[in-house]
């Protein structure tokens, strides 16, 4: 895994990724009855952020609402294969450094 570690660190920044607040009572409580009770802090975070992607490997909670959604709930390896297309192209064209 060491040899992993430059890749991760010259594209991680690529992602733009952002770290979305806990949503409140009320947020979670508008979204009562769509999945599990553990999972409904997830889902409303996901909801208020605007997210483009919900990774996930809950298939149980989260595969049922796919496609219902304003996102594309994923597992780890179809998120990849979704954005490591565009990051390699930013790479390829410099945009990595105009971020």
């Amino acid at each position: 895994m060491p040899d992993v570690l430059p890749i991760y660190k010259k594209y991680l920044p690529l992602l733009n990724l952002e770290v979305i607040p806990l949503p409140s009572p009320a947020e979670i409580n508008k979204l009562s009855g769509t999945t599990s009770d553990k999972d409904m802090p997830v889902l409303a975070s996901a909801v208020s952020g605007k997210v483009d992607f919900l990774v996930t490997v809950d298939k149980k909670d989260f595969g049922k609402m796919k496609g219902k959604c304003l996102f594309r709930i994923v597992t780890p390896v179809e998120f990849l294969d979704a954005i490591m297309p565009e990051v390699l192209k930013a790479v390829d064209t410099g945009e990595e450094g105009q971020r």
